[in-house]
């Protein structure tokens, strides 16, 4: 289920599955005018900063500086921030996942 705080700004840049297609994507720029994608997020092992869900509510809060990420803290309520942040870190592949170390039998 996709949190209400996902809307448009997600999908322009991320796409609505994630996948870094939005309709904005291919005209994303960084700070020096450099062409840039956006993350793909079933990717999770790309992430900036980490996969899980507290770190990405600490990218979605604060920006990525030098990227296309801005911050949201001022335009996402609080009780949609972890919504958001776990629904992107649940895009992850599993397959993708970083290893865990498995028990030995």
């Amino acid at each position: 289920m996709r949190p209400r705080s996902s809307g448009s700004d997600f999908a322009a840049c991320h796409g609505s599955a994630g996948r870094a297609n939005g309709m904005s994507a291919a005209g994303l720029v960084d700070d020096w005018g450099m062409p840039i994608r956006p993350a793909d997020l079933p990717q999770g092992w790309s992430y900036r900063g980490g996969s899980d869900p507290q770190a990405v509510l600490l990218r979605v809060l604060a920006g990525i500086d030098g990227t296309g990420m801005p911050s949201y803290a001022e335009a996402l309520a609080p009780e949609d921030a972890w919504p958001l942040a776990h629904y992107v870190a649940s895009l992850q592949a599993p397959e993708l996942l970083p290893y865990r170390s498995m028990p030995v039998s």
